[in-house]
């Protein structure tokens, strides 16, 4: 008397395709996401300014150990290669400095034990 327009084999085939729209939808987010969050756009942009063999100066600002800050101090830019760089530090400072990484949760130096 009272019946749907929907029979049963249309409900599931509703359900089926809101579930698969939802999981592309959802994939492709988690795509897009990590395709951005790759190197953060500040990174992007001083690297940009700064091309690899163009010595300037840039700023520097002071702080003292309190947090206050001191004073803004013009020096010599440091250009390496990313084989130096690699040299000069440890391989999780590496990737924090030069790639924008960050430190895995709970294992940092000033992490109390």
């Amino acid at each position: 008397m009272f019946e749907s327009d929907l029979d049963r084999e249309g409900v599931k085939s509703l359900q089926r395709r809101a579930f698969l729209t939802s999981l592309a939808a959802a994939v492709g987010g988690m795509a897009l996401w990590s395709w951005r969050m790759r190197r953060p756009a500040a990174v992007r942009a001083a690297a940009a300014q700064a091309p690899l063999g163009k010595p300037g100066e840039v700023t520097v600002i002071l702080f003292s150990d309190s947090g206050q800050r001191l004073k803004k101090v013009q020096t010599t830019r440091v250009i390496k290669s990313a084989d130096e760089w690699r040299k000069q530090l440890s391989a999780g400072a590496y990737d924090i400095t030069r790639n924008a990484d960050t430190e895995i949760a709970f294992t940092g130096q000033y992490e109390p034990a």
